[in-house]
């Protein structure tokens, strides 16, 4: 059942507004024992997420200024839904990365990211996680980027990517 939410203002202010993501946390859509409701507000979840037994989010280092998190709508009018995605950058190419990149192929996440203004986000949700793509590049040049872009990305999504208040399980 769908819930019509009035539309409200949207008002200015002149607080500062830096973009980019400081840090992501990941876990597999699998390992949350309990996904908590939505608040009232339809976009904010304010109760923790609770993981199974031994699972917790994991931090994934990554440059600095290359993370970022999108949301678009998708699909023809009368079947809009909302497409999550996440990307970040990561340096350096090396045994220990590519092992999580075998790893984390064909899973189904929950992604958690702090953006700039320090609000935490959530891309998937407990019907639908992200998927995991990766693309690296060693670079032809001694001065070319050598490492990976890492995306997670799904669509579907009737919702934003959730903020989220309470205390992330790590």
């Amino acid at each position: 059942m769908c819930t019509v939410i009035p539309l409200a203002a949207i008002e200015a202010d002149d607080c500062p507004n830096p973009g980019g993501l400081t840090d992501i946390h990941v876990i597999r859509r699998r390992d949350i024992d309990v996904f908590p409701a939505v608040d009232a507000d339809g976009v904010t979840i304010s109760t923790a997420l609770v993981p199974k037994t031994g699972a917790k989010f994991v931090p994934w280092a990554f440059a600095q200024d290359t993370g970022e998190i999108n949301h678009a709508s998708s699909g023809d009018a009368g079947t809009q839904s909302i497409k999550h995605e996440l990307n970040v950058y990561v340096p350096r190419g090396d045994a220990k990365i590519d092992a999580v990149i075998q790893s984390a192929l064909n899973g189904d996440f929950v992604v958690a990211g702090r953006d700039s203004n320090g609000n935490l986000r959530l891309v998937g949700d407990e019907r639908r996680g992200v998927k995991f793509e990766h693309d690296y590049k060693s670079g032809k040049k001694g001065t070319d980027k050598n490492g990976t872009d890492f995306k997670f990305s799904g669509e579907g999504f009737t919702h934003v990517p959730f903020y989220y208040t309470a205390a992330l399980p790590v």
